[in-house]
C-alpha cells in the first residue's frame, strides 16, 4: 500500500472521523429544517453543507461496511489457519510419535512435500478470500546452492495438481545473480523487527523487475514473496535458508504490503519450522535417565 493510501486508510477507518461525520450530518439538516420550519426558503449554502455532509457520511458508512465484510473474512477464514497446522500436526505424529522406528530421511522428505501441497492450497483459498474471490497461485520454492556456486531457487509445491507454467522451461531461477529481482529482493537481511519480502502491487509498472520467465505477465500480475528461513542469530553471518513462499495473482492491486505480507511471512516462519523438524535441523537431546 503507497503512503497516500495508507494515510487515506488511516483516515477513514478513525473513531474520529465516524463521529465527526455524524455530527457534521445532524448539524446540517438541523440547519435547513429550522429554516423550512421557520418558514423561510433553506439558503444555499445550507443546503450545499447539507448535501456535502450527507456524502461524507455516506462515504463512511461505505467504508464502514467494507471494513466489516473484511472482519467477517478474517472470522471465516480462522478455521484455515487451524487445519494448516492440523496439517503439520499430523506429519509430524506420523514421523516421530512413540516408540516406531523414525522413518527415513527420504520418507520424511516425501512426507513434507506432500504436507507443503497441502498447505499450500489452503493458503490459496486463504488469499482468495482475503482477495474477494480473485484466484491466486501459493508456491515453495526450495533454495539450492550448486557446483558452479550459483544458488537456484526451484519449484517444490504448489497449490495446483498441475500448472501450465510448469511444463516449459522456466523452473530453476538464479538467486542473487540480479536475473531475478523478486527472489533476491526477499532474501536480503531486513533491519531487526522488519520483515524481509518483495512486493508489487502491478508488475507491468515495475521498471527494474528482472525475471527469468520472459513471459511472466501471462501467469501474474501482482506478487509477494517471502523467505523460509531462520532469523539471523548473533554471530552468525547467514541464516539458514529453506526457500521461498510466494503468492501471485492475474489481478492488479488486491495484494497489499500490509497485512497481506504479515501474514504470509507468518505462514512461512510457521513452514521453516516443520521443515526443519521433518528434516532433522532441530535437534532436541533427551536426557539421560538416571
Amino acid at each position: 500500500m503507497n503512503i497516500p493510501g495508507k494515510l487515506a486508510h488511516q483516515f477513514a477507518r478513525s473513531d474520529y472521523v465516524t463521529a465527526l461525520s455524524l455530527i457534521v450530518s445532524f448539524i446540517s439538516f438541523g440547519v435547513v429544517m429550522r429554516d423550512i420550519l421557520a418558514g423561510t426558503t433553506p439558503k444555499i449554502g445550507s443546503i450545499i453543507g447539507l448535501v456535502v455532509a450527507l456524502l461524507f457520511f455516506a462515504a463512511v458508512n461505505i467504508y464502514s461496511l467494507k471494513v466489516r465484510n473484511d472482519n467477517q473474512i478474517l472470522e471465516e477464514i480462522a478455521k484455515y489457519f487451524r487445519e494448516i497446522n492440523t496439517n503439520y500436526r499430523e506429519a509430524l505424529f506420523t514421523s516421530f510419535w512413540g516408540e516406531k522406528e523414525t522413518p527415513s530421511l527420504d520418507d520424511r522428505l516425501l512426507a513434507e512435500k506432500n504436507t507443503l501441497k497441502a498447505v499450500c492450497q489452503i493458503i490459496a483459498r486463504i488469499f482468495t478470500k482475503l482477495l474477494y474471490g480473485k484466484e491466486c497461485t501459493v508456491t515453495v520454492k526450495l533454495l539450492t546452492k550448486e557446483d558452479d556456486g550459483i544458488s537456484y531457487a526451484t519449484t517444490y509445491a504448489r497449490n495446483h495438481e498441475s500448472s501450465e507454467r510448469d511444463v516449459d522451461d522456466h523452473w530453476k531461477y538464479e538467486v542473487n545473480t540480479g536475473k531475478n529481482s523478486g527472489l533476491d529482493q526477499a532474501l536480503k537481511n531486513s533491519p531487526a523487527g522488519k520483515l524481509s519480502y518483495f512486493h508489487s502491487a502491478d508488475l507491468s509498472k515495475e521498471t527494474e523487475y528482472s525475471n527469468q520467465r520472459s513471459d511472466y505477465l501471462n501467469w501474474y500480475k501482482s506478487t509477494i514473496v517471502v523467505p523460509i528461513r531462520c532469523p539471523l542469530r548473533r554471530g552468525e553471518r547467514e541464516a539458514q535458508n529453506y526457500g521461498f513462499l510466494t503468492i501471485d495473482t492475474m489481478t492488479r492491486h488486491r495484494l497489499n504490503n500490509g497485512h497481506h505480507v504479515v501474514m504470509l511471512s507468518s505462514l512461512a516462519e510457521q513452514m521453516f519450522n516443520f521443515m526443519a523438524l521433518m528434516r532433522g535441523d532441530y535437534r532436541i537431546s533427551a536426557e539421560t535417565k538416571q
